[in-house]
């Protein structure tokens, strides 16, 4: 399964050389995401496997200097979210005999009999509420990186 985070289609397309690799290698996809990203699969890859997955639904900010104050309001939201989507793996783990996943950025797309990757291009998130805030929003980004097999850091030239 391929699940990528749901705020704008740049998640979704970065999972397209991940797919077409996988394909290559004769793997069968499920793609898991919302109505756009499925959509946009859909019509890049002929015939493959799509399943809804509610999305994080995150608000932006109309002014860069509010964006993180209105992140940081929908943060117990956004841990809601995670700990849904984790359930709802756990259930279609079974259902659709899903072998590994690759989910980039989604936190809760973790199992613990199932190989998990996550893809992240954040390995230090700034809060922009100062150094100590920034320290503990690392130890928990650290924790829930922790939860799966493999990290992919992404967006980097020299990687392959």
């Amino acid at each position: 399964m391929v699940a990528p985070l749901d705020w704008g289609l740049g998640h979704t397309t970065r999972c397209v050389p991940v797919i077409t690799y996988l394909q290559a290698k004769g793997h069968s996809i499920l793609f898991a995401g919302n109505q756009q990203q499925c959509s946009y699969i859909s019509s890049t890859f002929r015939g493959i496997e799509t399943i809804y997955l509610e999305g994080y639904n995150v608000r932006y900010a109309s002014s860069g200097a509010m964006f993180m104050p209105a992140i940081a309001k929908q943060v117990p939201a956004i841990m809601q979210t995670i700990e849904k989507e984790h359930s709802w793996l756990q259930e279609m783990a079974n259902a659709h005999s899903i072998d590994a996943v690759i989910s980039d950025n989604r936190y809760g797309l973790y199992h613990s009999n199932i190989p998990c990757v996550i893809m992240t291009h954040q390995l230090s998130p700034i809060s922009g509420m100062g150094s100590m805030a920034d320290n503990m929003v690392r130890k928990l980004h650290y924790r829930m990186l922790e939860r799966f097999n493999r990290c992919w850091i992404v967006d980097m030239p020299q990687a392959p």
